[in-house]
């Protein structure tokens, strides 16, 4: 089975959108716009996509992350002083510190 969000994590990233003043419509345009090769005419069916993504009860991980990283580009997320801790592995150097970060997020929920 493939790894999955739950609606708590969709409907924070919705509630995130909202607080940083930033549309679903002009984030899901974002998102597609961060395709290659698209005509805008395909970008926009694609936001689409996206937009009824949001709107389900569950979403691929991957999908979201993506979401997500996509999200903290936005010149909104970035005036909005908020921070985005990425998902990659092996971000820090010093792998002692990068594991007691992580599970110091992991507490925290």
């Amino acid at each position: 089975m493939e790894d999955t969000v739950s609606k708590e994590e969709i409907e924070d990233l919705k509630l995130t959108l909202k607080d940083i003043g930033l549309s679903m419509r002009r984030f899901c345009l974002a998102a597609a716009g961060e395709e290659y090769s698209l005509t805008e005419e395909e970008i926009k069916t694609k936001a689409e996509a996206y937009r009824k993504r949001l709107g389900r009860e569950s979403m691929s991980r991957f999908e979201f992350n993506l979401m997500l990283e996509i999200l903290a580009k936005q010149e909104e997320y970035i005036k909005s002083n908020r921070i985005y801790v990425t998902r990659k592995k092996d971000l820090f150097s010093n792998r002692s510190f990068e594991k007691s970060l992580l599970s110091s997020f992991k507490a925290s929920k």
